[in-house]
């Protein structure tokens, strides 16, 4: 069983510099399974990185109701970077709003005193 070569876990710049310049590496796969295999690697780190963040809001306890260890085997069964980020949304910060939105709410009178410029 071979490990995965370090390059393919950390930058994406260098998997074009190995599979030119350091065959030995990556025998026997081309530069093509390469690249696939390191779309695949990044897709993981995506997919568990979501799934951290996720898992912390449904722990499993002794009195966990059966809901959540649905929503529990979903997070931890999604293939799908999509499906994660709409189970993590209801958990999601508010965003704040824009520059423009937040200085109307904060300062209203300042937006007047512009306007009357």
């Amino acid at each position: 069983q071979r490990t995965l070569p370090l390059f393919l876990k950390d930058d994406a710049t260098t998997v074009p510099f190995v599979c030119r310049y350091r065959t030995d590496i990556i025998h026997p796969l081309s530069t093509k399974q390469v690249h696939m295999v390191h779309s695949l690697v990044t897709k993981h780190k995506t997919l568990h990185s979501l799934r951290k963040k996720l898992l912390v809001h449904f722990p499993v306890t002794e009195t966990t109701e059966i809901g959540t260890l649905t929503i529990r085997e979903r997070i931890l069964t999604s293939t799908s970077k999509t499906e994660l980020e709409d189970l993590y949304a209801p958990f999601k910060p508010p965003t704040k709003g824009s520059i423009l939105e937040r200085i109307q709410q904060e300062h209203p009178r300042l937006v007047q005193a512009v306007d009357a410029m």
